[in-house]
C-alpha cells in the first residue's frame, strides 16, 4: 500500500497544540478516513522499543489508547463524536479523551509492561502551559484532577513552569470562561464522583 507523506508549514505564532491538529485536519482532508479502520497519532520524537507494540494495543479493544504523544484512535466514533476533525486547541489530545469519555466510549491507557522512549522537546514557553490551563477547564477537568495533573507535570520535566497551566486554569475559572458542551458534563460528572469519594471514604471512617 503506498505512503502519502504531507507537509504543513508550521505558524510558530500559535499554540502546538494547535499547530498539531492544523496539520492534522490537513491530511484529513485530503484522505478518505472512513476506509481505514484505526488513525493512529504519534510524535516524530517517539521510538517503539516493546515488541508487538501497535498488536498489544489493538488488543485493548478501546476506542482511544493512549494520550498525548501517542494515540491509537478508532475511525468510526472519531467520525461520529468529532465530525472527523482533530481539535486545533492546545489542550487536543485531552479533548478527545474527554470527548470519548462523555459518550460512553472506552479509553485505555498503554498496556502495562509496553514501552516507548522519547526524546522529549523543549519545555515550552510560559504561554504553552498558561493556555493549557484555559483549556483544561472548557474541556472538563475539575480543580483537583488538574492540580494533581500539574505537580506529576512538574515531577516529570524538572521544571515549575506547569505551575502556569494552576494560574490559566484559575484565570479561566474567574473570567466564566465557557465549557465545551461534553466539558461542562465532564466537569459535573467528575466533581460529583469525587464528592461521593470523599463522602463515602468520611462514612467508612466514622
Amino acid at each position: 500500500m503506498p505512503v502519502a507523506v504531507y507537509y504543513v508549514k508550521p505558524d510558530m505564532r500559535r499554540h502546538v497544540g494547535e499547530r498539531v491538529g492544523r496539520a492534522i485536519n490537513f491530511v484529513l482532508a485530503n484522505e478518505e478516513v472512513s476506509k481505514y479502520e484505526y488513525i493512529l497519532k504519534v510524535d516524530a520524537d517517539v521510538r517503539f522499543v516493546s515488541d508487538y507494540f501497535l498488536e498489544r494495543c489493538l488488543c485493548q479493544k478501546a476506542d482511544v489508547v493512549g494520550i498525548g504523544y501517542f494515540m491509537l484512535i478508532r475511525t468510526e466514533p472519531f467520525l461520529k463524536i468529532l465530525g472527523g476533525k482533530w481539535p486545533e486547541i492546545p489542550t487536543d489530545d485531552a479533548f478527545i479523551v474527554q470527548a470519548f469519555k462523555v459518550c460512553r466510549r472506552k479509553v485505555s491507557s498503554i498496556p502495562q509492561g509496553l514501552t516507548l522512549e522519547r526524546q522529549g522537546g523543549a519545555l515550552g514557553s510560559w504561554k504553552y502551559y498558561f493556555y493549557r490551563g484555559i483549556y483544561d477547564l472548557k474541556i472538563g477537568f475539575n480543580p483537583i484532577k488538574e492540580t494533581i495533573a500539574v505537580i506529576f507535570l512538574v515531577i516529570d520535566r524538572k521544571s515549575l513552569l506547569p505551575f502556569l497551566t494552576l494560574i490559566g486554569y484559575f484565570v479561566a475559572i474567574i473570567r466564566g470562561e465557557a465549557f465545551y458542551v461534553f466539558g461542562r458534563i465532564a466537569f459535573t460528572d467528575s466533581v460529583k464522583t469525587l464528592f461521593y469519594r470523599i463522602f463515602k471514604r468520611r462514612t467508612f471512617i466514622t
